[in-house]
């Protein structure tokens, strides 16, 4: 088994990887994910088995994916609520495995701090096509900020929403169920927890959830690795 063998750096809004590319499941993220050879070629395996090579390629939000087993890469995740993801969605069209445009891809120093690449992404790309819904932001930020887990009927209260409501659309917006969202927070949460130099329970705690079976089975689901396999990368 090939093993990843690097970096995890952890934004406000954005998750980065750096280093060599192991094995993975097919996996679909909650985030637009930009993978970058450092030399070479890329190879992702959509769901439908078709292969996708290039120097540079983005996978939009819930597509199944897996990517091949590479020396070098640097990995970007962008959360879909923020103009930059919006920004380069819009780029992709109907698409949902493509190139990284050449005029963004060539600004990006693969050598920098992961901060100063995504700096250099979101300086080269266009502005984002529209404003999120304000409704779904107040949403977002609620889920965020609280304690513990909240039940969307909640939320949507709070936003002045019915549930079915805020659930339209978040679908609409972020091109992806809600409930997906908040899994890859609560893996965020998990995945900072080991980098902290947490183990696997203290890990699945931080993130809420229930048991390590619940947390490895949303790990793989999400990213392709279980938390044994990320373990070191996040350290």
């Amino acid at each position: 088994m090939t093993e990843w063998q690097g970096t995890f750096h952890f934004g406000d809004y954005w998750a980065a990887y750096r280093g060599a590319a192991g094995d993975n499941a097919l996996h679909s993220h909650a985030t637009l994910q930009i993978t970058l050879a450092v030399a070479g070629d890329l190879m992702l395996e959509a769901g439908d088995g078709a292969a996708h090579s290039g120097r540079s390629l983005m996978v939009r939000p819930r597509t199944l994916h897996r990517l091949e087993r590479h020396e070098q890469v640097l990995l970007l995740l962008i959360e879909p609520q923020t103009p930059l993801c919006r920004a380069l969605l819009d780029l992709m069209g109907n698409a949902d495995i493509t190139p990284l445009p050449k005029n963004v891809a060539a600004e990006i120093d693969l050598g920098a701090p992961l901060h100063t690449c995504l700096d250099q992404i979101s300086a080269a790309s266009p502005p984002a096509p529209h404003a999120l819904d304000p409704r779904l932001q107040q949403a977002i930020e609620h889920l965020d900020s609280a304690p513990e887990d909240l039940p969307l009927a909640t939320v949507a209260e709070h936003c002045g929403l019915s549930e079915s409501r805020l659930r339209a659309l978040a679908s609409d917006e972020l091109q992806l169920p809600l409930s997906k969202w908040v899994l890859w927070r609560k893996l965020r949460r998990s995945a900072e927890e080991l980098a902290a130099g947490g183990d696997l329970a203290s890990a699945a705690l931080a993130g809420g959830f229930a048991d390590q079976a619940h947390f490895t089975r949303t790990m793989k689901n999400l990213i392709g690795l279980t938390p044994g396999m990320a373990a070191e990368p996040f350290r």
